[in-house]
């Protein structure tokens, strides 16, 4: 009854509240609001509400409920009566966790509390019937149920009892937290303008059509000595002369969307008294649409000393004898009035040669815009010397007077300038933008030729990428210089090889790159790559010392036949003579640098040509790289495990931890398909660590579940990267101790090539490593170039011989001698054998009888993932059957 009693009073006050909310603006609508309210404050419609309120149809409560806008009731102790849908959707919370709570320690910012708390008391204290026609208006932050903090208004309307006694509030709010948001970026905005704008020492002003100042920055105001207050929402015309201000007028009036900047000179009376000339640069300001100027901002330069100049120049002809630089006069008919001493010593005949001499020709003809103007300026050339020359019409003896400004120097810069910007510093040939700039030309002039020339012989173009094999070792080993001074050299020797027509550049470090126009097969451009594999069969002299290098040639055409195309979202290919696809100029140069790359990868070839299967390569290793990214944390990988074996018992002493990645599109993926590419791009180190941490915990569980086995032992892969990184150690007692495996059930392996490609650093990590009763294993024993003798030299515990000595056992050859030299050795040493690969029990039998130990391979089982190499241990192995 409290509900109904309370929500039937509310009528009025939320009526009144919706209703001029959104419709009070209009005038029209104040009569309506007036009305509405007079009616449902009549006891007729307070008691039709009562009734339609017991009913449970209350109009009220479903306005309430279903309004946009947020409703809540607070009783006197502020505790929260009600909150309609639309509040409780927003802040997160169900009716019953919000009905009883106290209202500001639940949904009120902490450092809010306190004022609203004052204003809520306050409140208490004004006569109920004001309150009700002055409703308190607020701005608050409300807390939603996850912590983020909302901006409400507030309008706030206290409910008295007829005693006077506070008996609730009722509070109507909007969300605005976007609206002061999208000020305050407004607001930022506007500060991060006026503070460029404030450091620059240009004035700078911003006003309206009828000049008034909205803006103007601290040079303007110090330029006028005015402060802002005196010059914003003033017109800046009183402070230009009369004479000046129609012509300003008739100025701003030509800025247009279509003319947006120009520029005027004109003379500024200063606050002094001064009158000084400014040169104006006017530009508009349109709406946020563009379709409308609402301001215009200008930047001045003060131009009173070049101006003062100029007509002292022409006022005072005697100061031409003092001036250093050359002064012509000639009349309007071309003839030499007058030489300054300059002038006649630079050029004795100019006053016979007149308009004839180069410093005089073409004058005749800029007469007309010379009388129309003023003054005009342009440059001449004359022999090797660069002069600006400054024309003025003198229209009180009608002549031209040209002052002449030796500028070579300034020439001479800008050419620098021009040179570096697309010319190699070190080489002196064209750089990646010269290059590119002529690969587009060429392009343009390739698809000209095919559009005229359609049935006549092929216009190709071809585009040869060079990168010199080794050259970072001949910087490390003979220093920068040596190798900057074999980058010339190199250069030379390829332009040798090269017609005049073509284009060589330097893009970078050592790479290189020729663009040949106009040929006719691919014929040509391999002629000219053999042409420089030759020339680089003689050495380079450096520093007293004779250097032979080798380079890596990818070539491309600008039309390739497609083996399998695959055009990247986005791009079309253009065709060209049925099964040839048309590359743009971006594309010609990435073809050519991925059959660099492929060139480079296969050491044999000096040159590989574009085709587009390379291009698919490329996009695939660069998607594989992506995916390994996204792998490591997604956590795709997984460890397989494969069985290590006695041979003579078939029990299982140990597995091996071999890494897969399960791919979500494209499934189990093998480490040959990846490793290469985690290797390339520094990956490979996560992942390294990840598996031996992962495998030694593996480990420890079977070693708790299988107590009867032992010992179990892990073999796990330690990587070139490994090696390199000067916490080796530190890494793997980590793991150690965090997964509680002990030392000497872990096994690393690593390859024969770690260890002789240096051999000193190797011997000291593997001591390290013998010293915590780890076991070490050499893999793939037998393949690489590591010496038997020289096995004592390491602490190894296993020797794995390659597969490739065990899946040709029986076949004729040496294998089987070698493997048992292999086995004596070993055991000489006192070190265990493990052969790899084995698939065959006439395989297994023969390595038994050669006294190897110890075998995996796909006869016992295939790498299996932890689950099926546990049941492997609660079956056994059965060392006749290749368990799939």
């Amino acid at each position: 009854m409290i509900l109904i009693s309370l929500l039937t009073c509310l009528i009025p006050c939320l009526f009144t509240f919706v209703i001029s909310r959104f419709f009070l603006k209009k005038n029209r609508c104040v009569k309506q609001v007036t009305a509405i309210k007079s009616q449902l404050k009549s006891p007729e419609n307070v008691r039709i509400s009562s009734k339609l309120l017991h009913q449970k149809t209350d109009i009220n409560s479903i306005l309430i409920e279903t309004s946009a806008a947020f409703f809540v009731v607070i009783d006197s102790d502020g505790k929260t009566l009600m909150m309609n849908r639309c509040f409780l959707r927003v802040l997160g919370y169900t009716v019953d966790q919000v009905l009883g709570t106290d209202y500001l320690s639940t949904f009120i910012p902490e450092n809010e509390r306190e004022s609203l708390a004052k204003m809520f008391i306050e409140a208490q204290n004004f006569v109920p019937l004001q309150q009700l026609n002055q409703p308190i208006e607020q701005e608050t932050g409300v807390l939603t149920n996850n912590g983020r903090k909302i901006l409400v208004e507030w309008r706030i309307q206290p409910k008295f009892r007829t005693n006077g006694q506070l008996e609730c509030f009722c509070c109507t709010g909007i969300d605005v937290t976007e609206h002061r948001q999208s000020q305050e970026q407004l607001h930022h905005s506007q500060e991060k303008y006026c503070s460029i704008v404030q450091e620059q020492t240009e004035p700078i002003c911003r006003f309206v059509a009828d000049g008034t100042l909205t803006f103007v920055n601290d040079a303007y105001c110090c330029y006028f000595s005015k402060t802002q207050e005196e010059l914003i929402g003033h017109s800046f015309f009183p402070m230009i002369p009369a004479q000046y201000r129609d012509k300003i007028h008739s100025h701003l009036a030509k800025l247009s969307l279509s003319q947006p900047v120009t520029t005027r000179e004109y003379q500024v009376l200063m606050p002094n008294g001064e009158i000084r000339w400014q040169q104006w640069t006017d530009q508009v300001i349109t709406n946020k649409q563009g379709d409308t100027i609402v301001e215009f901002q200008s930047i001045g330069r003060d131009i009173t000393e070049r101006r003062l100049v100029e007509q002292e120049s022409s006022r005072l002809a005697s100061f031409a004898l003092l001036d250093p630089n050359p002064i012509v006069e000639i009349n309007l008919a071309g003839q030499v009035l007058y030489l300054n001493p300059q002038a006649m010593q630079l050029w004795p005949n100019l006053r016979q040669r007149g308009v004839h001499h180069p410093f005089l020709a073409g004058i005749p003809s800029m007469a007309k815009a010379l009388q129309r103007e003023g003054s005009l300026r342009r440059e001449v050339k004359i022999d090797q010397v660069y002069y600006e020359q400054v024309l003025h019409y003198v229209e009180e003896i009608s002549c031209f007077r040209i002052y002449a400004f030796n500028i070579t120097e300034r020439k001479q810069a800008e050419a620098q300038l021009i040179y570096n910007a697309f010319y190699d510093q070190l080489t002196g040939l064209a750089n990646r933008a010269l290059f590119m700039d002529r690969l587009r030309r060429a392009f343009r002039v390739a698809k000209q030729h095919r559009r005229i020339n359609s049935l006549d012989r092929p216009y190709l173009l071809a585009l040869l990428f060079l990168d010199l094999n080794r050259f970072q070792l001949v910087n490390d080993s003979l220093g920068n210089q040596v190798g900057d001074q074999l980058l010339r050299f190199f250069a030379h020797r390829i332009e040798t090889c090269l017609r005049p027509t073509d284009t060589l550049a330097r893009l970078g470090g050592d790479e290189f790159a020729i663009l040949l126009e106009g040929i006719e097969d691919i014929t040509q451009a391999t002629r000219i790559a053999d042409a420089i594999d030759n020339t680089l069969s003689l050495p380079f002299c450096l520093d007293k010392s004779e250097v032979f290098m080798s380079v890596s040639i990818g070539i491309a055409l600008s039309t390739v036949l497609p083996v399998t195309p695959k055009i990247p979202q986005g791009k079309q290919l253009e065709e060209e003579g049925g099964s040839s696809l048309v590359v743009q100029p971006e594309d010609l140069l990435r073809n050519a640098s991925i059959a660099m790359y492929r060139a480079k990868a296969e050491a044999q070839s000096c040159y590989v040509i574009f085709d587009s299967t390379m291009y698919s390569h490329a996009v695939d290793r660069l998607q594989l790289e992506t995916d390994l990214r996204r792998a490591i944390e997604r956590q795709e990988f997984m460890v397989y495990y494969q069985p290590i074996v006695s041979l003579a018992t078939g029990q299982i002493i140990g597995f091996e931890a071999l890494l897969r990645w399960q791919h979500p599109q494209r499934g189990l993926v093998y480490p040959t398909e990846f490793i290469p590419t985690a290797e390339e791009t520094g990956l490979i180190s996560p992942m390294d660590w990840w598996t031996l941490r992962q495998a030694c915990h593996q480990m420890k569980l079977w070693q708790e579940e299988f107590q009867d086995i032992q010992p179990l032992t892990i073999n796990v892969n330690l990587s070139c990267q490994q090696f390199t990184q000067p916490d080796l150690i530190q890494q793997i007692d980590a793991i150690l101790q965090e997964t509680e495996l002990s030392a000497n059930s872990l096994k690393l392996e690593i390859t024969e090539s770690q260890v002789m490609d240096n051999p000193d650093l190797v011997r000291n990590w593997l001591l390290q490593l013998k010293q915590r009763q780890i076991n070490l294993c050499i893999d793939d024993f037998g393949t690489g170039y590591s010496s038997l003798s020289r096995l004592d030299n390491f602490p190894i515990n296993t020797l794995k011989i390659d597969r490739s000595f065990v899946s040709r056992i029986g076949a004729p050859g040496k294998n089987a001698e070698i493997i048992q030299a292999i086995v004596n050795l070993a055991q000489t040493l006192n070190i265990e054998v493990v052969a790899e690969g084995i698939e065959a029990s006439e395989q297994a039998d023969s390595l038994l009888a050669l006294q190897c130990e110890y075998g995996q391979g796909y006869l016992f089982s295939k790498p299996v993932d932890s689950h099926a190499a546990r049941k492997l241990l609660m079956d056994g192995v059965n060392q006749l059957e290749i368990n799939n």
